[in-house]
């Protein structure tokens, strides 16, 4: 047996996880624990910051529409408007003190992104 090459195993690869090497799934659970699976990963969505989370959706939402480089651009902005907010200063303070965060979806000097 000849030993595969890299772009045979690629295509092996891809043949065999399609979805997840696409990022279209990151877990397989039977069908019986489906639901508290998917329970348990929106619990974990949840618990991030808010004003975050909306960031990423709507860049998420957004890359379908537009290019890469327009989306790195929206990214970059998004990213130095996050670190002005209260919910960033509170993960920075979670971290350091081991415990969990108590996001409260406020943005720079507290405004609620509401």
């Amino acid at each position: 047996m000849m030993p595969l090459t890299p772009l045979d195993a690629f295509r092996q690869y891809m043949q065999l996880n399609p979805y997840w090497f696409w990022g279209l799934a990151n877990k397989v659970v039977p069908p019986e624990q489906l639901m508290d699976e998917a329970v348990s990963l929106a619990r974990r969505i949840a618990s991030n910051a808010p004003l975050v989370m909306r960031a990423v959706t709507d860049e998420l939402r957004g890359r379908v529409l537009r290019g890469v480089e327009a989306a790195l651009s929206r990214e970059v902005w998004a990213q130095s408007m996050a670190v002005r907010t209260a919910d960033y200063r509170e993960g920075v303070a979670a971290i350091a003190e081991r415990r969990p965060p108590l996001f409260l979806g406020e943005g720079p000097g507290g405004a609620t992104g509401a």
